[in-house]
């Protein structure tokens, strides 16, 4: 199509995807809290993958990280006292990583205003925030009197979509070999594969 002096042409993308690995799949979960089984099974899919011939390179789209601490209410002491969660959670922020409190602008760049407390600045301990007393419509309370925590491993990095957390399961191929020799396999592992319960797959 031509206008104005300017020249449109259409054409359909060959011979396969611009980026990203020539094999791969997409496994899925529902909940956040199943992250840690998410990881599990696309690691089985990863070791399902390295003993295709033809595959290098074989990899997750998430890393294991040194590992975080979990925080969780308890929900029925935070109901029988007349609060949730989301009461305790912006005060428990504050003691954190504190307010923004507005920002200074330069010529070369903005900077933030951040209001915290000078004992939260270093290192932090779960056990500094299961100390914490904190103020509440009812009254001050101990965020350990209605919170427990645990450590499990972290993943580095984590996709959503439609509204499921997604880490990828990819391979690289050596020359010679077609993504159509090794996809179909991948394809037929993720088919007679037993699922957890809230996990699942798209390809």
């Amino acid at each position: 199509m031509e206008s104005d002096g300017l020249l449109v042409e259409v054409s359909a993308l060959e011979n396969g995807p611009p980026a990203g690995a020539p094999v791969g799949i997409k496994l899925n979960a529902v909940n956040s809290k199943d992250i840690a089984l998410l990881k599990k099974v696309a690691d089985e899919f990863k070791e399902f993958l390295r003993t295709i011939p033809g595959t290098k390179n074989v990899s997750t789209s998430s890393a294991n990280t040194p590992g975080q601490f979990v925080f969780e209410f308890d929900r029925q002491k935070l109901s029988y006292v007349g609060l949730t969660p989301d009461d305790i959670l912006p005060e428990v922020r504050f003691y954190i990583a504190g307010i923004d409190s507005g920002s200074i602008g330069s010529t070369y760049e903005d900077n933030d205003i951040v209001l915290s407390l000078a004992e939260f600045e270093q290192e932090l301990n779960p056990e500094d925030i299961m100390n914490l007393s904190i103020h509440t419509k009812i009254g001050d309370l101990r965020i350990g009197d209605y919170a427990s925590f645990s450590f499990e491993p972290g993943l580095s990095s984590i996709s959503r979509e439609d509204g499921k957390i997604t880490i990828g399961a990819n391979s690289d191929l050596k020359t010679g070999i077609l993504p159509s020799e090794i996809q179909p396999q991948l394809i037929e592992f993720a088919e007679s594969y037993n699922y957890p319960e809230g996990i699942s797959y798209s390809a």
